[in-house]
């Protein structure tokens, strides 16, 4: 491995940044709901605005952002815009005639949420989906009535229809959002730089890539102050399985030689500090089993479909039935007891109105089946009544 002092993440700042003063005697202050929620909708829009004229800013946000650390250095940036969209909020919620307790938990229910970039930019700069994308994030059984999601989004829908429409709005909240990205990129990487500095030697003695370590204090970086310890350990950990990933191609294997070999390809990229290509490699990975899953599971079906026909023959009932038994099976059926007196009625239905015998003990064979599976008296009650009928 290198020196310590060339090992550095790297992180690109976009524009010059400030330091946020966010702290007063070194406690965050709180805000109260209004101008909490007015932040949020500056945020949203500021991103909006960002990605409309670059798109850099909201794309470095989606690979090394916690959006909370944003929007904490956020409102320092965009001061000039908060009494303009708090007035914003306090007129529409004067305008519609809405019940005092939704006047009060509107602003609340702005402020419980941070969109992802990627949610942000789906919203493709429509009011209305903007709104809906709030309200998704709210689980709170309060916020999920019909009557407070309507009057959600005829208060907060106006409001972005005013914000994305005003281009001295956007240019507004353009370089406050981008300033906010700048200085949160920055703290990142210095705390990415001191965790490579910290846990150098222990990457060494596992013989991890530096590519890697670099790669993991980038995500593991806390974006505010006071979780440095967590990120340390939280990087130990991933070090360690790292070590692990790596060390389970050694083990004994039956794998094919193709399985093995794309699972090589996701350890290489992981090693070298790859996660998202290792992970796209493990997707398409899995893709493919679910279409051989689906190949097999087709050819068990016309294996047991030419089984039963074969014990036909035989005139073996008790062999159909396995093979009938095990179609079911493969068919995973929620209720298996339901399933299986639904199909032995069929049997017997069909042995009794032809009289053909070989469907008749068939019948038997899985209402005896049917009997196994119950899992309560009255449920034991039912399937002895059926083999008692079969």
């Amino acid at each position: 491995m290198g020196k310590t002092a060339a090992f550095t993440c790297n992180l690109k700042l976009t524009r010059t940044p400030q330091t946020a003063n966010l702290h007063e005697n070194g406690v965050l202050m709180a805000i109260d709901p209004a101008l909490n929620a007015a932040n949020v909708i500056a945020g949203i829009a500021g991103a909006i605005a960002a990605n409309t004229a670059t798109g850099g800013a909201s794309s470095a946000l989606a690979s090394a952002l916690l959006l909370r650390d944003l929007w904490k250095r956020f409102r320092s940036n965009s001061t000039a815009m908060q009494p303009q969209i708090q007035a914003m909020l306090a007129a529409e919620l004067d305008r519609h005639h809405l019940l005092p307790a939704h006047k009060l938990l509107i602003p609340q229910m702005v402020g419980l949420v941070t969109l992802t970039p990627q949610e942000i930019m789906a919203t493709a700069r429509d009011p209305a989906r903007i709104s809906a994308a709030i309200l998704a994030k709210l689980d709170d059984p309060a916020h999920r009535t019909p009557q407070v999601q309507d009057a959600f989004s005829r208060v907060i829908t106006p409001i972005f229809t005013q914000l994305l429409a005003d281009s001295k709005i956007a240019d507004a909240l353009r370089p406050a959002f981008e300033n906010a990205v700048a200085e949160t990129l920055r703290y990142i990487a210095e705390q990415s730089e001191v965790l490579v500095a910290q846990l150098h030697d222990t990457a060494k003695r596992l013989a991890v890539q530096e590519t890697l370590l670099c790669e993991l204090a980038r995500r593991y970086a806390p974006g505010t102050e006071g979780d440095f310890t967590s990120a340390h350990r939280g990087i130990e950990a991933a070090l360690q399985a790292a070590v692990t990933l790596r060390d389970l191609n050694k083990l004994p294997s039956n794998l094919d030689a193709q399985v093995q070999a794309v699972l090589d390809k996701v350890r290489s990229r992981a090693a070298t500090g790859d996660l998202a290509g290792a992970n796209t490699a493990l997707d398409a990975f899995f893709a493919d089993l679910v279409d051989k899953e689906t190949e097999i599971i087709q050819a068990k079906l016309a294996g047991h479909r030419a089984g039963e026909l074969i014990a036909r023959q035989a005139n073996n009932p008790a062999r159909a039935a396995d093979h009938v038994l095990a179609r079911l099976a493969l068919d995973a059926p929620a209720d298996m007891f339901a399933a299986l007196r639904t199909l032995r009625q069929e049997w017997f239905e069909t042995g009794r109105d032809k009289g053909l015998r070989f469907e008749s003990e068939v019948a038997i064979s899985l209402a005896e089946i049917t009997l196994s599976h119950a899992k309560t008296a009255n449920s034991r009650g039912v399937a002895l009544n059926d083999l008692g009928t079969a």
